[in-house]
Formats: C-alpha cells, structure tokens, sequence
C-alpha cells in the first residue's frame, strides 16, 4: 500500500539580525503565521563534544537539512565572531559555517483507530 505524506503545517525560522535574535514560527496555509514563544535558538548555544563552548557573535541565514520524512535532522547557519564591520581582512576573524545536529521527533503509524 502506497503511503501519502500530508503536510500539515509550515514551519519557520526568522533572523533579527539587528536584534542578533532568530524567531520559530508555524503556519496552517503559509499566509496566516503565529510565532512561537520564545527564540528559536539563542546566542552561544552551541560548543563542542569535549564542552568547550563557543562565543559567536552572530548566526545568521538558518537553513535546515530534512531526512525522507521531512523531518528536520540538522541545523547549518553561518556564524560570525565580531560585528561584520569591524572585519577586516587578516585580522584573525572571519565568518564560519557550522552544522548542528538536532533531536528528531518519531514517526508514529496508526494501525488500528478507535471507533
């Protein structure tokens, strides 16, 4: 038997780039939008196996890997470690683009509804 995969909802991801914040948002239709309390994700949230943390200053244009399912399984986002103005060109800074594993929801099949 064929499966068929309903979308049944839209799901965003919003940069304040001047607020250095990132916004979830969800949609039924892709028009009408309602943000989800809280932030997406937040300054400094991410590090490395050993618990070193990283102090980034800003993440910017969030994009997200899906597996088949489209569920969503990684998070890649350029990442910067002082304002981009004041970069300059052998300075030891620059932009970086990282790749955040996330935690992926199971999928659940009904085999037998209640009457």
């Amino acid at each position: 038997m064929p499966r068929i995969w309903i979308i049944d909802e839209y799901h965003l991801l919003l940069n304040d780039w001047e607020g250095r914040r990132a916004y979830y948002l969800r949609s039924k239709n892709g028009v009408d939008w309602e943000v989800d309390a809280g932030e997406a994700y937040t300054l400094g949230f991410d590090g490395y196996t050993d618990g070193t943390k990283v102090d980034w200053y800003k993440y910017e244009r969030p994009k997200v890997l899906q597996d088949e399912h489209g569920r969503a399984t990684h998070l890649y986002l350029p990442v910067i470690d002082i304002h981009k103005k004041k970069n300059k060109g052998g300075d030891g800074h620059s932009s970086e683009n990282i790749v955040l594993p996330l935690v992926v929801g199971r999928r659940l099949e009904i085999v037998s509804p209640q009457v």
